[in-house]
């Protein structure tokens, strides 16, 4: 087994604390396989002792969620990484998109200088389909689809009326990237079309309710930002996990992930496509159930963290790192 060491980072609260974010998701996922885990929160770390810290442990896991821009200054922090490199790998993964990305905060100048990615031995992210900006940048990337935490998923939710919704929207949209206009288009779009029998929620949606919101809700409408070639968030995952019926803009190498049957998909923009196939849907419930259980069955089967420790284990050994 290895003895990974994570290192996590946000800046509001302490990512291990709450139960639901994807720090504690990862290393919950560590442990359930059976590894020994040792979690460092990133405000607390006392970055010159950090190579003893993580002395014996075979890797060190850096993950990210938000901000990347942290102390100790940039030079200090490639001299600390070099130093832990010289004994076992320095991995980071991240969620996030990264190329197209800088209107609020330039992400594609954070790749080509914060050691997070200049100095790490490789760093997994869902941002793919950038094979050739990632390597002009000097960043081993391996891309690594979103997922989902098997505890999150391992029963559905039960129907709720405060939930109960024709078609639902769930995160943010009214003050998103500038970037990628589309979500906010979608979801006024649905709005206008739907008015009632249309809801939305914005976020502090956790645990139980949250499976309940999706075994609830006839049919769930999603967005990525920048659709582009092997990129699309956790939604999809998050969604189908826990049973949900989702519409998903169709976007190149989404069908490698989720074939027919288990995710529904439109053209981006078609709205007269996705208008006939939402009203296709609320009218014919048992395919809409038939669609839904396939694709809670599919992330079980190979869309959860699990999966993706593993495919990041293997990926290491290939490269000789483990």
């Amino acid at each position: 087994m290895v003895s990974p060491c994570i290192v996590a980072s946000r800046t509001w609260g302490i990512s291990f604390e709450p139960p639901y974010s994807t720090e504690s998701d990862i290393r919950a996922t560590l442990e359930g396989l059976g590894h020994t885990v040792t979690a460092l929160q990133e405000q607390d770390v006392d970055w010159p002792a950090l190579p003893e810290t993580v002395a014996g442990h075979d890797l060190l896991l850096w993950t990210r969620t938000h901000s990347l821009d942290r102390p100790p200054d940039r030079a200090t922090q490639t001299a600390i990484l070099n130093r832990i490199r010289e004994s076992m790998p320095v991995v980071g993964y991240h969620l996030d998109r990264f190329w197209g990305l800088t209107a609020r905060s330039d992400r594609e100048l954070w790749v080509r200088t914060l050691p997070y990615f200049q100095d790490t031995d490789v760093v997994f992210t869902a941002d793919g389909g950038n094979d050739e900006a990632w390597e002009k940048a000097g960043v081993t990337h391996v891309h690594m689809p979103p997922a989902v935490a098997r505890r999150h998923v391992e029963t559905v939710g039960a129907q709720d009326p405060r939930f109960v919704s024709d078609v639902g929207f769930v995160g943010s949209w009214r003050d998103y990237h500038p970037e990628w206009r589309h979500r906010r288009e979608l979801v006024e779009w649905a709005q206008r079309q739907y008015r009632s029998r249309m809801r939305i929620w914005e976020g502090g949606i956790r645990g139980q309710d949250l499976a309940n919101l999706y075994a609830t809700v006839k049919i769930l409408i999603g967005d990525s930002c920048l659709l582009g070639p092997n990129y699309t968030s956790d939604r999809i995952p998050e969604t189908l996990g826990r049973g949900g019926f989702l519409l998903h803009p169709d976007t190149p190498g989404l069908r490698d992930l989720y074939p027919e049957g288990t995710l529904v998909t439109w053209p981006l923009r078609d709205w007269q496509q996705l208008r006939w196939l939402i009203d296709y849907y609320l009218s014919h419930e048992d395919e809409r159930v038939d669609i839904a259980a396939a694709g809670r069955q599919l992330v079980l089967a190979r869309h959860l963290y699990d999966h993706r420790i593993a495919t990041m284990f293997d990926t290491l050994s290939g490269r000789g790192l483990l």
